[in-house]
């Protein structure tokens, strides 16, 4: 062994074919202070890893996680292990193209007794979260992330994992099964009927319920069937039925369905006497009525949830349209609160990975290739993803041509969710950027720049940003924003009234433009001298 640890590019195998930790058997316990490992055997995987049951969890070197066979062939374990015998393991189920990073969602058929618009329900998802376009027959099938969505007749919604939906389509399973017969019995005369299957859920359901013991009750729903009707005949507004994995676990469901519907009821109450609502008192009548008038009862494992219908429905919808537009209103606030938060977790990614290809070359990446000026014409952007877990992506890139060659430029369709931006449509686009330049870390060198350079410090100087829709442009293409020392805020489009940034030191902002307008050349540039307070510190 050296003195020094392991880097990236020590890892000849690559880190998706090395592990970096696995959960040994308790007989290879020892305390989490003392140094050291486990000593690799000859032999099946429990010669090193002693005694471990059917499956033992890994740790691979590109971050991904995955449960392996205890009976693994002992070469492909040997080579998982090996990180210089330039040799890949056979199994193809541990490949990183195979192994599943999210757990599988769950499915659901969804049935209305008037007609749904199927492409226009398709394309609210929006073509940006799609990653896939498909057919089955004659069914659009849309999939994002793993999970594919189908209309299957004009009434009709079919929803799962992407492995099980065209095989539900294929085989007619949603014209065949229990789950069509009470679609039958059940949708005719409801507005809206609706089935969900939660027990292929069962690794999501356990971890939340680790995190949270109230919603540890997540972890014993195994179904939930849902009515709905609103201008047919039946005497009741909703009724859902739960569908628990015991009779105890029902039990305590009922329990705290009961008592959050007492809760609700006194917070009604109140909100209707606050004299600084924005809601008319008016409105919290019907509300508060309409809550009270909910029962809840239990059967063996069955929790049943009953909401009548008012007298009047006519009325009843009228009297809370104030409430319902204020809803809307606080659901478009809530998107926008996500959609930025998923743009700052991007960037706060994108920083970690500059900061570990730095750790592999003492360099970060430059505006137009690699850290060591070995390959050029290729973003930065492209030269992190081994860094971002897309290495098989990167990979498919021939890193001796330029971004719009014809090997490379189709790869533009396969940019990474990350660096989406809402409000840029053209997919393979985005406006993330770095700003180039002589007086910026990323200036036209040959070899990329170091932590030693950025004089002014880490905290002083900007890494990336989120630029207006207007300045997108491929991801792959190298660039970034030009910055001569002076049109900092023009450079940067049409931002709205905040800028979103990362910082060389990994850190992420979201601040009015307006309050750093006067201090952004300073913080663009990185051997100027001179510090900045951001207003938030």
């Amino acid at each position: 062994m050296g003195k020094g640890g392991v880097k990236f590019r020590d890892i000849i195998d690559g880190t998706t074919n090395t592990l970096m930790v696995v959960v040994a058997g308790p007989d290879k316990a020892q305390p989490w202070t003392k140094p050291g490992g486990l000593q690799w055997r000859e032999g099946a995987a429990s010669q090193s890893l002693g005694q471990i049951s059917d499956k033992f969890g890994a740790l691979f070197c590109d971050g991904s996680r995955v449960l392996i066979d205890a009976d693994i062939n002992a070469e492909d374990f040997r080579r998982m292990v090996d990180r210089d015998d330039q040799e890949r393991f056979e199994d193809s189920s541990f490949r990183p193209e195979n192994r599943r990073k999210t757990p599988r969602g769950f499915s659901f058929v969804l049935r209305s007794a008037s007609d749904l618009n199927g492409q226009k329900l398709l394309a609210s998802i929006g073509r940006s979260e799609v990653t896939d376009w498909s057919k089955v027959g004659h069914v659009d099938v849309a999939t994002q992330r793993e999970y594919s969505v189908a209309m299957i007749d004009s009434k009709t919604i079919v929803g799962g994992p992407e492995d099980l939906v065209p095989r539900m389509l294929a085989t007619q399973v949603a014209k065949q099964t229990m789950v069509a017969l009470r679609l039958k019995a059940n949708a005719g005369d409801l507005d809206l009927f609706a089935l969900a299957d939660a027990r292929q859920l069962q690794v999501l359901r356990q971890k939340i319920a680790r995190g949270n013991p109230i919603n540890g009750f997540i972890a014993s729903v195994e179904a939930v069937e849902i009515k709905m009707d609103v201008s047919r005949s039946e005497p009741d507004f909703l009724i859902a039925r739960v569908v628990m994995s015991s009779a105890e676990a029902a039990e305590q469901f009922n329990s705290l369905a009961v008592g959050v519907t007492q809760m609700q009821k006194s917070q009604l109450m109140l909100a209707a006497q606050n004299p600084n609502s924005r809601i008319n008192p008016k409105v919290f009548k019907p509300l508060i009525e309409l809550v009270s008038s909910l029962s809840i009862s239990l059967d063996g494992r069955i929790v049943t949830l009953r909401l009548p219908k008012p007298t009047d429905m006519d009325t009843f919808l009228q009297q809370l349209q104030p409430a319902l537009a204020l809803g809307g209103e606080m659901l478009e606030q809530l998107r926008a609160r996500q959609a930025q938060m998923q743009l700052m977790n991007g960037l706060k990614q994108i920083a970690l990975a500059m900061h570990n290809c730095h750790d592999a070359y003492h360099r970060f990446p430059r505006h137009n290739g690699d850290a060591m000026g070995r390959q050029t014409g290729l973003s930065w952007r492209v030269h992190l993803l081994p860094y971002l877990e897309q290495l098989p992506l990167y990979n498919q890139f021939n890193l001796d041509e330029p971004w719009d060659s014809a090997h490379n430029k189709p790869l533009i369709d396969k940019m990474p969710k990350l660096f989406a931006v809402e409000g840029v449509d053209k997919p393979g686009y985005t406006s993330i950027h770095v700003f180039t330049g002589d007086k910026t870390p990323f200036p036209n060198v040959e070899r990329g720049m170091s932590f030693r350079d950025i004089l002014d410090g880490t905290s002083n100087t900007i890494m990336a940003v989120r630029a207006g829709p207007g300045t997108a442009q491929p991801w792959t293409k190298p660039g970034g924003l030009e910055f001569d020392g002076e049109n900092a805020v023009e450079l940067l489009g049409d931002v709205g009234d905040s800028l979103l940034f990362s910082l060389m030191d990994g850190s992420v902002h979201y601040l009015k433009l307006d309050q750093i307008a006067d201090q952004l050349p300073l913080m663009i540039m990185h051997q100027d001298g001179t510090s900045v307070r951001l207003p938030n510190r």
